[in-house]
C-alpha cells in the first residue's frame, strides 16, 4: 500500500506481489465479517496484514533522501487523495442516510472514522513519514540507531496502549507503534535477509511457525485500527513474523498485471471499497442471508465483479480524468 507506488525501474517485484495480496486481504477481511466461516480467517489476516504494509513502506523507503521535497510528494501521493475520498464519502453518506456530519469523526479527532475506516492507514502513514523526516535530520541512519528508535517506539506504544484513559487523538497511538514497524522495514532492507534463495526459504519457514504461534494460537482477534491488540508483545511478534512470512512466500510468486494493478491503484481500492461492504451487508441482512451459506455463495461472485469493475472501469476512468484521486505521478509532475 505505501501508496504502493514506485517507479517501474525501482520496483521490487516480490514486494509488488506482497502488497497486492495485502490489498486483497484488506478487502476480503472487511467482507468476511458477515460470512459463516470468516472468524478464523479474519483472525489470521488481522494478525499481520496492517503491520506488513508499514514494514513494506519502510522497506522501499530505505536509501531514499528524506527532505521536504520528498514529504511534499508523499503528501500528494498518499494523504491528499485519501482526504479527498474521506470528504466525498463522509458527506455523501451523511446526505443519503439523512445524518448530520460527525465532525470529530470527519477530522479523525479521536483516531476513529464513521463511514470509511480504511482511510486511517493513509493518515497514519503520512504522520509516520513526518516523524521519519524529523528523526533522519537529527541523527545518522544506522541500524543501531534504528534499533534504538524501534525499542523506544514500542515501549512508548505499549504505555499508551495500556493507558485507555488517554484518547487516541488523530490516531497518534497507532502512529507510534506503526513507526516501529516502518523502521523494521528499513532494517530488513539493510540487513538483506532476502538476498539468497536459501535465506528466503529458511526465513519463510521459521517466520511461518512463529507467526502461527504468536498470531493464531496465543493471541486472539486483533484490530490495529481499533487499538484492540490483545497481548501487545504477541501482536508485535505476529505482525513482524507474518510480514516476513508473506515476503518470503512472494519471492516465489511472479509479478503479474493484476498485482501491479492492485499496487498502483491501492489508494482508490482501499479508500472506496468500505461503503460497498456496508451496502452488501445491508442487502444480505434484508434478505436474511447474513451468517449463513447463502451469504458465502453470493459473496464470491460479488467480489469478483467488484475487482473486475475496479480493474476495467473505475480505476481507468479515475486515472485518466482525476489522477489526483489516486495519487498518480502525472498530477505530481505539475506540482
Amino acid at each position: 500500500m505505501e501508496s504502493l507506488q514506485t517507479c517501474q525501474s525501482e520496483r521490487v517485484m516480490w514486494l509488488d506481489s506482497a502488497k497486492a495480496i495485502g490489498v486483497v486481504l484488506v478487502v476480503l477481511g472487511h467482507f468476511l465479517y458477515g460470512t459463516s466461516f470468516g472468524g478464523g480467517i479474519n483472525r489470521a489476516i488481522y494478525s499481520f496484514h496492517m503491520p506488513m504494509f508499514f514494514i513494506a513502506a519502510g522497506f522501499v523507503s530505505r536509501g531514499k533522501t528524506k527532505n521536504l521535497s520528498w514529504l511534499k510528494k508523499r503528501f500528494f501521493r498518499v494523504l491528499l487523495p485519501a482526504l479527498i475520498w474521506e470528504v466525498l464519502i463522509e458527506t455523501s453518506l451523511a446526505i443519503v442516510l439523512h445524518n448530520e456530519i460527525n465532525w470529530s469523526s470527519a477530522i479523525y479527532l479521536y483516531g476513529r472514522l464513521i463511514y470509511n475506516d480504511p482511510i486511517w492507514f493513509f493518515i497514519c502513514l503520512f504522520c509516520i513519514e513526518i516523524l521519519i523526516l524529523i528523526t533522519d535530520q537529527i541523527k545518522s541512519s544506522t541500524n543501531w540507531v534504528y534499533l534504538l528508535e524501534i525499542c523506544i517506539a514500542l515501549i512508548v506504544g505499549f504505555l499508551l496502549y495500556i493507558n485507555v484513559n488517554i484518547p487516541d487523538y488523530f490516531g497518534f497511538k497507532k502512529v507510534i507503534i506503526a513507526f516501529a514497524f516502518y523502521r523494521i522495514g528499513e532494517m530488513l532492507n539493510a540487513l538483506e535477509i532476502f538476498k539468497s534463495k536459501k535465506q528466503v526459504v529458511v526465513m519463510g519457514i521459521c517466520s511461518s511457525i512463529l507467526w502461527f504461534v504468536f498470531g493464531v494460537v496465543l493471541n486472539g482477534k486483533v484490530s490495529f485500527y481499533g487499538m484492540e491488540l490483545g497481548n501487545y508483545l504477541f501482536f508485535i511478534a505476529s505482525g513482524l513474523f507474518g510480514s516476513v512470512m508473506m515476503f518470503a512466500i512472494c519471492h516465489f510468486i511472479p509479478s503479474t498485471k493484476w498485482s501491479r494493478f492492485l499496487c498502483d491503484n491501492s489508494v482508490v481500492i482501499v479508500a472506496t471499497h468500505y461503503p460497498l461492504v456496508s451496502v452488501f451487508g445491508a442487502i444480505m441482512g434484508k434478505i436474511g442471508a447474513s451468517g449463513i451459506i447463502y451469504y458465502d455463495l453470493i459473496l464470491i461472485p460479488f467480489l469478483v465483479i467488484v475487482l473486475v469493475a475496479y480493474r476495467y472501469v473505475v480505476c481507468p476512468i479515475i486515472n485518466k480524468y482525476l489522477p489526483i484521486l489516486n495519487g498518480k505521478k502525472t498530477i505530481l509532475e505539475k506540482v
